[in-house]
């Protein structure tokens, strides 16, 4: 891909493509007594920040939790469901 260079008044000049690049960090650390778990807090589409803080982690049930990253709305489909279906069988 032929990368373009632009000028954005508040970060100067920047390479810009045509692509916007989209990414998250999770991570879970197995323990003796459980896991951990944890996110970055920032929203973004490429090299833009949408939002500083947002809350990635959304608890299904006491011991389950949901680690979001992508779509919005993607995530909170797949959030309502694993709650449907846990307090189904609960």
């Amino acid at each position: 891909m032929e990368e373009k260079r632009v000028a954005i008044p508040s970060l100067g000049d920047v390479p810009y493509t045509d692509e916007i690049l989209t990414g998250t960090t999770l991570i879970a650390c197995e323990y003796d007594g459980g896991v951990v778990v944890g996110t970055d807090s920032r929203t973004s589409g490429g090299s833009f920040i949408a939002g500083r803080v947002t809350d990635k982690i959304t608890p299904v049930t006491e011991h389950m939790s949901i680690l979001r990253s992508g779509s919005a709305a993607d995530t909170q489909a797949i959030i309502d469901i694993a709650k449907y279906y846990a307090e189904t069988y609960t």
